[in-house]
């Protein structure tokens, strides 16, 4: 495909017996010619992780002058500001605000630059920008005491039963031992008392 071939098209239908009365016309197909010019860089303020609520805005910069810039979302445009500020390094840029970040945000973005003249000759694709948008700002988890949630999980009627087996279970541990440690004391004063003869 050449530049030629680039541009808006419409359709439009009619009947065989009415070939001068037309449909009305289709939504327009714009088709793009990319590539004729090196690529712009794409960027999100504050990084590509965002939390649900905060505002995000994407930069698209060149160090090609261009003046507009295309914003893409999964093969979707997203906007043409025509209005440009110059960045860093004298890099034409332009920014895209995308407003509060929501899961719909999430997703690969990928810009271009292209002149006024010439609307339909793009440059070459960004590198692709992946942004996740993560859950919101504040946390929303309910904060539960310990044996609240231990006395959830059990049927009612149980939660008595459970605590009785833990006491009866921690004295059996204790008395244990103090029956082994009487053992071994009195285990050696048996075997002395012979030999004191």
């Amino acid at each position: 495909m050449t530049l030629a071939s680039a541009g808006t098209y419409r359709c439009y239908g009619s009947l065989r017996h009415s070939p001068y009365e037309w449909s009305a016309p289709s939504d327009p197909v714009d088709i793009i010619i990319a590539g004729r010019s090196r690529k712009p860089s794409l960027s999100a303020q504050g990084g590509p992780m965002v939390r649900s609520g905060e505002n995000m805005t994407l930069v698209c910069s060149s160090e090609s002058t261009f003046d507009q810039f295309h914003l893409l979302k999964d093969g979707g445009n997203l906007g043409l500001p025509l209005a440009e500020v110059w960045g860093p390094c004298r890099a034409l840029q332009a920014e895209f605000p995308l407003g509060p970040g929501t899961p719909a945000h999430s997703g690969v973005y990928r810009c271009y630059g292209s002149f006024s003249h010439s609307p339909y000759s793009w440059s070459d694709s960004s590198d692709p920008l992946f942004l996740s948008v993560t859950g919101s700002t504040t946390s929303t988890c309910p904060t539960m005491d310990p044996q609240t949630t231990e006395e959830a999980w059990l049927p009612q009627g149980h939660s008595s039963q459970l605590h009785l087996l833990l006491r009866l279970s921690v004295a059996f541990i204790y008395t244990s031992i103090f029956l082994a440690v009487l053992v071994c004391h009195w285990l050696p004063t048996k075997y002395e008392e012979p030999n004191s003869h």
